[in-house]
């Protein structure tokens, strides 16, 4: 019977998240290494993996969705921003509905810190039913 957990990874993740995450984004784009592009999320031991919810079936990573802490200011006020990024899915999992899955707990858990507005940079088709 197949296991499928929906999970916050932690740093004892970090190996296997950044090589799921290097694989998928070089296996539907151009080779990636994202501990080289985005030194700030993806260097072990920065305690950023904790913003990484994933879906894991039969133990292995199969998607991956980052919600990334930030602070906005505008004029005096502060807003707790939320960044979204890393959205992966292993490629023989497309079209499970992993990503919907991913986004939605992002969200909920969005709400339920208070963070007042999030943002990605991504293909805009993909990601209209949630509102960007």
């Amino acid at each position: 019977m197949l296991s499928v957990e929906v999970v916050r990874l932690t740093e004892a993740d970090y190996e296997e998240a950044v090589d799921f995450i290097n694989y998928v984004f070089s296996y539907s784009h151009t080779r990636r290494d994202f501990p080289k592009a985005h030194p700030r999320l993806y260097r072990s031991g920065r305690g950023m993996m904790a913003h990484n919810f994933a879906i894991r079936k039969n133990g292995r990573i199969r998607a991956v969705v980052g919600s990334f802490p930030m602070t906005m200011q505008v004029g005096e006020h502060f807003l707790k921003v939320s960044g979204i990024g890393a959205v992966s899915t292993h490629p023989y999992e497309q079209g499970s509905g992993y990503m919907r899955t991913l986004m939605n707990e992002a969200l909920r858990a969005m709400h339920a810190e208070g963070v007042h507005l999030s943002v990605l940079g991504g293909e805009r088709r993909r990601y209209l039913h949630f509102g960007y």
